[in-house]
Formats: structure tokens, C-alpha cells, sequence
């Protein structure tokens, strides 16, 4: 591209996205070059920051078990507790019988009435000796540290700073990142707030875990029939009863890579995989679900799938405007593909001429399940979709657009089954280009100016970062493309805004649905091809754009904080739709979050 076409090209950009986020790309891929972006980031993010004196100091009791560690990790782990800025604090730490003489003596070592050691008399494993260290702890909240991990220097500092905000917190976790014998840092895990699905695909609070002691002691403690997911086990056994869980997006915990830890490789703690899928069937049971959980193909994490049951039934609204042979396409891959018969097909026709199109409807009206809603009009994309909904006769509502076509076969009965669950709002798919890239496996509200989506031009069979199009993530928003939600819920929040006529009606849809109380799911397992914008155009075509500008200005005046800090993605991470899932090193770090 020469020079007028980078300038036109930014130009667009510009227009579309204002000036701060122009300056922040431009920034962003400069820095991309730079192959220490995460070094970069530590050194601009991770600034010292003045204490202040808190209203509320509790004691925080950190927990250790130890069982023969290498004594340099274990003076360092120590170290990490001895170098916290927050002083009100005690370590309990539970020596599990080594046969290392020199754990003794090292820890025998230490002169600090802060340092609490309890002897147990017979080997009982990591939840046995856990418990034995919590049972020695005063403090009102524990706070779990391995005995070769490290804890920031502000890791407590930070938590008591969020309890003097957050009295009620029952869990606070923090973003974690791992680090090598060297003392190298790298693979930051970023995490989202709190979110109940995702908890169901891998434990995003453990690391650092700070759980109130009271209500820990109430579960009984950790598991031993959980041994080496007992922490995973912990905090589902905790969701259960209270969702007063809070993150912190800071780096607060480094987990040691050693070649026996699972931080290294999964497969050197298999016992901890198959915990892990043992303490997702006992939280399936333990809450009533009607799911199964999967082993999700070359990774280690697992899926909770949602079942439907015999009374859901299925309204699938597909808008159309002629296009008869996409349209065809999406139609015989719904009926032929799909293993899940409760379902209707809705045609809402805006306008089609073609013969082709007219015989093609006529063809399928031969079929009980399937009708025309005539909606023609000036192209509206949320009144077409009202108009249709009107008329369905399912319990939930599928829209989906006539670009698409199935890959799956039981794509209809996942997605059903996650929406007919009391705690889903919307759920979304994995949507595949024809070129077997990602098209779309989520939202991240403000990715290139209001709205973008996560996996773009991935291949469809890369786990992306920390397994987002693999696993069930809840995000704020899923794309229309693919979208099926309770039409309970549906008319309950008054269906789409038929202001948002071309773009942004589905994100806007998705944050009021989570504004009464229940997530936005992913299913990366639910997979079609889209080709997207192949039957209506592209909306930045020049007679859309003034009206896209006008949705852009629309969501940001009613949206504009969701839109700057989107709960489910990470206010450390790039919101450069190149470089989504990226230290951001040009964003401010935000020391009040």
C-alpha cells in the first residue's frame, strides 16, 4: 500500500473510531514490533505506588503447605510473604512430614512471630496439609500461596485495599502470571471479573485466591478426594453460595515453572485433570443441572453442556432479502444437519423480488415447521427481527442470519440447553469464514471503537488465549448472527432498539438482557460458516456510513462506561482489533481499580 492509501486508510480509521483510539493503534502496532511487549508492560504498568493508611486492616492469614520443595524456592516464597508492603499479616504454613531435613531446619530458621508452623505427623497430601495450615490461621480472610510460588510485593496490600471498598467480599483473585527459574516473567493471564460460566470451563480465581475464612471453614475445608483441583473445587463450592466474588486486574501472584508442575505441563499432574472433571460433575449435581461435562479435544480444560429438555422448543427467525442461493444454503443445512427437531423455521422477508426467492419459499411452505413473516420495509434490522418474534411459538428464540450455514449437527440442542439455564441470557457461537477462520467467538465491547469480535481471522482450531475459542466464556455481548435467548426474556426486555437500525443492536440487546441478572455465554463447540455481510452489503458503504455514525455516537452515549472497560475482557489487555488479548502498553494503568 503506498503512502495516500496508509493516509485514506487511517483516515477511515480516524472517522470511525475518534482520535485517542487512531493514537492508540498507532502506538499499539509500533510497540507490537517490540518482542518484549510484556516486559514492556510490567515496566510502565508496574510503577511503585504510594500506600495509603486504611479505615479497615484485617489480618490475612497465607496459607502454605509444604512437602519437599527445593529450599531456594522456599526462602523465595517466604521472602515474597516477609517483603509485603501491607504489614498486618501471619503466614501459617503446614509442613506436610518432608523427609528433607533441611525443610525443617529452614523454617525453623525464620525469627518472626508472624510465622506460624504447624508439624503434621503423617503425609496426607496438598488438601490435608492445607487444611491443617488454615486451622492455625487468626485472620479474618486466608489468602493460598504454593510453597515455590511468589506473591507480589502489593499483593495484600491490594486485596485489603479492595476490601476497604468491598466489605463483603467472600473471594478476591488477581491476574497471575508465570515465572521460570531464572526469575523471567511471561504468559500473563489477564483475566476477566467474576464469571460464573467460564468457572465452569477452567478456574480463572485461583492464583491469587483470597477466601473468607469463616465461609471456608463452613464448606468443611478443602477436599482430599480433590487433590490437585481442590482450590477449583473450593471456589465452585463457594459460587454456590455467595457471589460476592471480586478480581483485581493487577498482577498479584507468579506462578514457579518447574518440570514437575502443572504450570510446566498438565500431564505431569494427571490426577489434578481428573479432579478437575470429578469437581465439575459433583457442582453439576450438587446445583440440579441437567448437563454433561466434556473433555474439550487437545487441551486440558472441560465444557459443561447444558442439556435441553423435551418441552424446548426452538423459533429460528432468519431475515431475508432474496439472495435465493445463500439463502437455500442456510435453510438445507438447518433441516439436513441438525440433530434437535424441536423447531420452527420463521422467514422474515424484507422485501425479496426475486422469482427464484418466491419459489423457494412456496418449496419449503410444504413443511409444518416453516413460514414467511412479511416485513417489508426500508431495512431495519431490529424491527425485522421484532416483527418476527411476534409470531413465534418457541419457548426460545434463534436469530440468525441467512448467511450462514451449519456445521455442527448438534449445535441447536447446545444452544438450547445453555439458554433454557436460569443463570444465561443470550448465547452465541463460534462462527467460522469460508477460509476456516475465525469470524466471530464473542464481543469485547470497545475493540476498535464500541464494539469487535474476539478470534478474528484465528484458525477455527486454535484454543486462543486461555482457551477463549475453546472453552465457554461469558462475554458482555454475542453476535445476531447466531443468537438464541428465552423469548421469556426477550420481551421481557423489550426486544431489540429499533434506533440501532444496521449496527450495535445486538450488543445493545445482550447489555440490557445482563442488566437483569443473567450472563451472556459463548459456545466455541457450536460451530457455522458465515459469510458475513454477503446478503445485504457492508455497512460502511457510503450511503450507511452517516447512519453507522450515528449508532457509533448512540452506544457511547448510552453505553460509554461499559464500552471503556468492558467486565469480561481485561482493562490490562489491547482493545487494537489487531492485536486483541495483548499487553496494552499504551493504556493507562488504572491503580484505583
Amino acid at each position: 500500500m503506498n503512502i495516500r492509501g496508509y493516509l485514506k486508510r487511517g483516515f477511515i480509521y480516524l472517522k470511525k473510531n475518534g482520535f485517542r483510539s487512531t493514537v492508540r493503534r498507532g502506538l499499539t502496532a509500533v510497540s507490537e514490533k517490540n518482542p518484549n511487549r510484556y516486559r514492556a508492560w510490567i515496566r510502565l504498568a508496574e510503577k511503585e505506588e504510594k500506600t495509603e493508611e486504611f479505615e479497615y486492616d484485617p489480618l490475612i492469614s497465607v496459607c502454605m503447605p509444604v512437602y519437599d520443595p527445593e529450599i531456594r524456592w522456599l526462602k523465595e516464597a517466604v521472602a515474597s510473604v516477609m517483603a509485603q508492603t501491607y504489614k498486618n499479616w501471619e503466614l501459617c504454613i503446614a509442613d506436610d512430614k518432608s523427609s528433607d531435613v533441611n525443610v525443617r531446619n529452614t523454617l525453623e530458621g525464620y525469627d518472626d512471630k508472624r510465622i506460624k508452623i504447624v508439624w503434621r505427623e503423617e503425609n496426607g497430601h496438598i488438601s490435608k496439609a492445607t487444611n491443617s495450615a488454615v486451622e492455625i490461621a487468626e485472620g479474618e480472610f486466608i489468602a493460598l500461596l504454593d510453597n515455590d510460588d511468589l506473591l507480589s510485593p502489593n499483593a495484600l496490600y491490594e486485596i485489603v485495599k479492595l476490601l476497604n471498598r468491598c466489605p463483603d467480599a467472600d473471594i478476591i483473585y488477581s491476574d497471575e502470571d508465570k515465572t521460570d527459574e531464572k526469575g523471567r516473567r511471561y504468559e500473563p493471564f489477564f483475566k476477566p471479573d467474576y464469571s460464573p460460566h467460564t468457572l465452569l470451563s477452567l478456574n480463572c480465581i485461583s492464583h491469587l485466591g483470597v477466601y473468607r475464612r469463616s465461609v471456608f471453614e463452613r464448606l468443611g475445608g478443602f477436599r482430599s478426594e480433590y487433590d490437585g483441583s481442590q482450590d477449583y473445587d473450593m471456589a465452585l463450592r463457594f459460587a454456590d453460595i455467595t457471589d460476592k466474588i471480586y478480581h483485581i486486574p493487577k498482577i498479584l501472584y507468579h506462578w514457579r515453572v518447574l518440570k514437575t508442575s502443572a504450570a510446566f505441563d498438565i500431564s505431569a499432574k494427571d490426577y489434578a485433570y481428573s479432579a478437575a472433571k470429578a469437581a465439575l460433575e459433583d457442582t453439576a449435581a450438587r446445583r440440579n443441572y441437567s448437563a454433561r461435562v466434556n473433555e474439550v479435544k487437545n487441551s486440558s480444560f472441560f465444557e459443561m453442556e447444558f442439556l435441553p429438555s423435551e418441552e424446548d422448543f426452538v423459533s429460528i427467525i432468519i431475515p431475508v432479502r432474496d439472495k435465493p442461493e445463500i439463502t437455500e444454503a442456510c435453510i438445507k443445512s438447518v433441516y439436513e444437519k441438525t440433530e434437535f427437531g424441536n423447531f420452527e423455521i420463521i422467514i422474515a422477508d424484507n422485501g425479496s423480488k426475486e422469482e427464484k426467492t418466491l419459489r423457494l419459499f412456496e418449496k419449503y411452505k410444504k413443511k409444518d415447521n416453516f413460514t414467511v413473516v412479511n416485513t417489508d420495509f426500508t431495512f431495519n434490522f431490529s424491527r425485522i427481527n421484532n416483527i418476527a418474534a411476534k409470531t413465534a411459538k418457541g419457548n426460545i428464540l434463534l436469530f440468525l442470519n441467512n448467511d450462514t450455514e451449519v456445521i455442527t449437527p448438534d449445535w441447536l440442542g447446545r444452544m438450547a440447553g445453555a439458554a433454557s439455564a436460569e443463570d444465561v441470557g443470550c448465547v452465541g457461537a463460534k462462527l467460522i469464514y469460508a477460509n476456516d477462520r475465525v469470524q466471530h467467538c464473542g464481543v469485547i465491547l470497545g475493540a476498535g471503537g464500541v464494539a469487535g469480535h474476539c478470534g478474528v481471522g484465528v484458525h477455527k482450531n486454535e484454543r486462543g488465549y486461555f482457551g477463549r475459542l475453546a472453552l465457554m466464556y461469558d462475554y458482555s455481548a454475542v453476535t445476531a448472527a447466531c443468537l438464541a435467548v428465552r423469548k421469556s426474556l426477550f420481551e421481557k426486555v423489550g426486544g431489540f432498539d429499533e434506533k440501532l437500525a444496521v449496527a450495535f443492536n445486538d450488543v445493545d440487546f445482550c447489555l440490557r438482557v445482563r442488566k437483569t441478572g443473567v450472563y451472556n455465554v459463548c459456545l466455541p463447540s457450536v460451530c457455522l460458516y458465515h459469510y458475513e455481510s454477503v446478503s445485504r452489503g457492508n455497512d460502511m458503504a457510503p450511503d450507511k456510513i452517516q447512519r453507522f455514525m450515528g449508532e457509533i455516537n448512540y452506544m457511547h452515549k448510552k453505553w460509554g462506561r461499559l464500552v471503556e472497560n468492558d467486565p469480561f475482557y481485561n482493562i490490562n489487555l489491547s482493545l487494537d482489533p489487531d492485536y486483541l488479548f495483548t499487553p496494552d502498553i499504551t493504556r493507562r494503568y488504572r491503580s484505583d481499580m
